[in-house]
């Protein structure tokens, strides 16, 4: 429901690339709940997810004018 009611608010080009932090809920989900092991190799990966995250959405950077 939250992201229907997102879809509302923000563009939906701008909220597709959030799609993608759907394992990382899930990660976590698991650790909290079922109690399984969070490893550095899981921390490495959802830091790889932020970082795609972070360059997907950043602004498009301008070219100078000649």
């Amino acid at each position: 429901m939250l992201w229907f009611w997102l879809l509302t608010r923000y563009p939906a080009a701008g909220l597709s690339s959030f799609a993608f932090l759907s394992p990382v809920f899930c990660v976590l989900c698991g650790a909290v709940l079922l109690g399984e092991p969070l490893t550095i190799r899981i921390f490495l990966a959802l830091g790889l997810i932020a970082a795609g995250l972070i360059i997907v959405n950043r602004p498009a950077r301008r070219q100078p004018l000649p």
